[in-house]
């Protein structure tokens, strides 16, 4: 799916291939990595937990991120944004384009 056909709503579960565009160092005790995932048609934030973990992702590389379920955020600034989440279901393979 390209990440332009996400709909913005909380609890979708889908399969995205994307790129790490950019990570950022996480606040919080319980988020392992943070950062945005894009591909032609545009980028959404990703969220993956400590308590699942995952192989770190890293910029620059591609993935296939199976099973990530959506959430919505709000941001001070643009209002309510997208978010994928990356949970104990979900199966991460590098995707090579």
């Amino acid at each position: 799916m390209d990440i332009s056909e996400i709909k913005k709503e909380p609890g979708i579960w889908l399969t995205v291939s994307a790129t790490v565009v950019q990570l950022w160092e996480s606040k919080s005790d319980v988020i392992d990595q943070i950062g945005l995932l894009g591909d032609e048609s545009g980028v959404v934030k990703f969220v993956s937990f400590k308590k699942n973990d995952f192989p770190h992702l890293e910029v620059g590389k591609s993935y296939l991120l199976c099973d990530v379920v959506t959430d919505v955020y709000d941001d001070p600034v643009r209002g309510k944004m997208l978010s994928i989440k990356l949970n104990k279901n979900t199966d991460v393979a590098e995707w090579l384009t």
